[in-house]
């Protein structure tokens, strides 16, 4: 169990390819995905979840504190949903459990998202002018961990961008998901969206390239160089 664990498990998966070792074999199960399904909060950062279930969770940051954290939002989610199995929490979420292998990867996600059903959206023009997100138009491409796509198109309304299907002269963020190899174009290293994003940054498009973990903090309201923290 973790808060965010697409991050978590991406620090394992990249640590193994810079060692050249297979993948650990690992289920997982992410709280913040749980949480965006289950609460409205203007936050999901562990603390905000924790004491929007009543619990405490002691000095954030601190790994023991923050896996009783992750335990207390466990407990009240699985209190509320009335079960006492991690995979009956998953389920009563709409969600599946995350597995690894050596050959295999698949986050926390929804049961049956592979469809592009999308909710529609009206983006916040009250959301914060000074958040980082406000007024751009973003773009994903890849695999999200921590959230479904339709999720994160309609957190990036809530703080005022526009997510847009495509790379286009308008785009100027582009969210790196999980990239699949083998969905890749022969020979290729990047997606066409992400090759597109990069034609256009060489004619002169400001165009900001950020992983999931940034777009997830650029939605907790902290800048890009501010500390990570869930």
């Amino acid at each position: 169990m973790a808060h965010n664990a697409g991050f978590d498990i991406g620090v394992v998966r990249y640590a193994c390819a810079a060692d050249n070792i297979a993948w650990p074999e690992m289920h997982f199960l992410c709280t913040m995905v749980m949480a965006r399904r289950a609460l409205s909060l203007p936050s999901y950062r562990l603390p905000y979840v924790v004491e929007s279930l009543g619990a405490e969770m002691g000095a954030h940051h601190d790994p023991l504190s923050d896996a009783h954290g992750v335990v207390a939002v466990v407990r009240a989610l699985a209190d509320r949903a009335g079960v006492c199995t991690l995979a009956d929490l998953a389920a009563s979420q709409g969600l599946s459990i995350g597995h690894m292998s050596s050959d295999h990867y698949i986050g926390t996600v929804t049961n049956g998202s592979g469809g592009r059903n999308f909710t529609p959206i009206e983006v916040n023009m009250d959301a914060d002018p000074s958040g980082y997100l406000y007024g751009r138009v973003v773009v994903f491409t890849g695999a999200l961990m921590s959230m479904t796509r339709d999720t994160a198109r309609q957190e990036c309304a809530r703080v005022g961008a526009t997510p847009d299907p495509n790379t286009t002269q308008r785009t100027n963020v582009l969210v790196v998901g999980d990239i699949n190899p083998a969905s890749l174009r022969p020979g290729s290293k990047v997606t066409g969206k992400a090759r597109k994003a990069f034609a256009l940054q060489g004619k002169g498009q400001a165009i900001e390239v950020m992983t999931e973990d940034d777009f997830v903090r650029c939605l907790a309201g902290q800048r890009l160089d501010a500390s990570v923290g869930y």
